[in-house]
C-alpha cells in the first residue's frame, strides 16, 4: 500500500483557497455591500413610511375632533335658532292673541250699544204698542 501524500490534493486545495479570495474580493463582497445598503434604503424608507402613517393618523385624528367640534358647534346655533324662532313664534302668538282679545273687547262693545239701541227702540215701540192696544181697547169699550 502506498501511503505517500498525493500533491494534487495540496494544490486543490490552494487553487480553492486563492479562487475563493478572488471571488470574495471581486464578487461577494460588492454583492453583500450592495444588499446591505437595499437594507439600508429598506429601513430608511420603512422609518419614512411609518413616520408618515403616523402623521397621516395624526391628522385624521384632528380632522376627526375639527368635525366633531364643527358638529357640535352646528348643534349649538341649531339649537340657539330653534330657541330664537320658538320665543318669535311665542312673541307672535302673544301678539295674535292680544290682537284677537282686543278685537272680541270690541266687538262685545259693539253688541253691548247695539243690544242698548234694540232694548230703548223695542222700549220705545212698546209703548207705542202698549198705547195703541189701550186706545183700541178703550174705543172699543166706549161706544
Amino acid at each position: 500500500m502506498n501511503l505517500n501524500p498525493d500533491y494534487s490534493l495540496f494544490i486543490q486545495v490552494v487553487t480553492f483557497i486563492v479562487l475563493w479570495a478572488f471571488l470574495k474580493r471581486l464578487v461577494f463582497d460588492p454583492v453583500l455591500q450592495v444588499l446591505d445598503a437595499r437594507h439600508q434604503r429598506t429601513q430608511g424608507t420603512r422609518a419614512a413610511a411609518e413616520s408618515m402613517l403616523a402623521g397621516v393618523q395624526a391628522a385624521r385624528a384632528q380632522h376627526a375632533q375639527a368635525v366633531q367640534t364643527t358638529r357640535q358647534e352646528i348643534a349649538r346655533q341649531t339649537e340657539a335658532s330653534r330657541k330664537a324662532a320658538q320665543g318669535a313664534y311665542e312673541r307672535a302668538l302673544g301678539e295674535a292673541r292680544s290682537e284677537a282679545s282686543a278685537e272680541q273687547t270690541r266687538q262685545r262693545a259693539t253688541l253691548q250699544e247695539q243690544l242698548a239701541s234694540a232694548r230703548r227702540q223695542l222700549a220705545t215701540e212698546a209703548e207705542g204698542v202698549a198705547l195703541e192696544m189701550l186706545e183700541r181697547v178703550a174705543g172699543e169699550a166706549r161706544p
